[in-house]
């Protein structure tokens, strides 16, 4: 009985004390439940946007080796690389650095992407892919769909070597498109203006006048977690 008589009045006392400095009580509750879930927060951010990124690269098939040559490359070493052990596809790919009047009047310097067709593919975010050689598509990070229907234009101010490797300097903007190989908000560093591109635009292969590849993306076989020992040391 006492034990009992003990326990009520210990009841009764925190009962009063919390009714006293409810304000009080109310918020060390919030904080801690405020802090838990922080904890719990940053626990599980790492694993979910890891999962979020494996899905995305898997989808669009990133590429696991990028081949340069400041000579070029042609089919036939792409078709020779594609042939090699350890290599699951290869693709040659084609991008050209210029300055680009995007509507603004003013020109900035924009990376142009030839379409990839199985390494690398873009993902469409609005509008439709290009149809014909003077259509593109805009980075979806800087531009919304309200840059659909309008035009850009290669500047002429561009070196000849430039403007004759684009069989088009006028393009219409038909879609916004993410890619993988751009998953952060820097654009890559260029040797035109100020060393930084403004942005990248992707554009039909045709519509490149060049005979060659300016790269060679790879893919190797196996399904590889991101970010793991095991793909970091693969041979």
């Amino acid at each position: 009985d006492r034990m009992v008589m003990r326990q009520n009045r210990m009841r009764k006392n925190l009962t009063r004390s919390i009714l006293r400095s409810l304000g009080r009580y109310i918020a060390i509750v919030t904080i801690i439940a405020l802090g838990c879930a922080i904890f719990v927060g940053l626990k599980v951010t790492k694993t979910d946007m890891i999962a979020t990124g494996q899905d995305y690269t898997d989808r669009q098939n990133m590429f696991d080796l990028q081949l340069l040559n400041p000579y070029g490359w042609s089919q036939t070493e792409v078709d020779a690389i594609s042939k090699l052990e350890g290599v699951e596809d290869a693709e040659g790919s084609i991008y050209l650095d210029a300055y680009v009047d995007a509507g603004s009047g003013a020109t900035s310097v924009y990376r142009l992407h030839a379409i990839p067709e199985r390494i690398n593919r873009v993902y469409l975010l609005s509008g439709r892919m290009p149809k014909s050689v003077d259509e593109c598509l805009v980075d979806g990070e800087y531009f919304d769909e309200a840059m659909i229907g309008k035009t850009i234009t290669v500047s002429p101010t561009n070196d000849k070597e430039t403007l004759d490797s684009l069989n088009s300097h006028t393009y219409t903007v038909v879609g916004c498109i993410s890619t993988p190989l751009y998953m952060d908000m820097t654009r890559g560093s260029t040797s035109l203006g100020s060393g930084s591109l403004s942005s990248y635009i992707y554009i039909p292969a045709e519509a490149f006048h060049v005979d060659y590849f300016t790269e060679i993306y790879v893919t190797i076989p196996g399904a590889w977690s991101i970010y793991s020992d095991a793909y970091t040391s693969r041979d």
